[in-house]
């Protein structure tokens, strides 16, 4: 699991497979961030940024 401040950099998903069309997240302080590595430059990617505890509800449901 991602810790909050603790990767400033996009990480792939774990869950991705090894294509272009990845789920990314980063954490550079008390949000996660979550983009699409579609785009090329990663500091141009549009994201959004969501709690903590709203990320790990979302990947606990997710794999259930």
């Amino acid at each position: 699991m991602i810790k909050p401040g603790q990767h400033t950099g996009w990480t792939k998903s774990s869950y991705s497979v090894e294509t272009t069309n990845c789920v990314e997240v980063r954490s550079p302080d008390s949000t996660i961030d979550v983009s699409d590595s579609k785009l090329t430059h990663a500091d141009d990617r549009p994201h959004f940024s969501v709690s903590l505890d709203a990320f790990s509800a979302f990947v606990q449901h997710v794999g259930a």
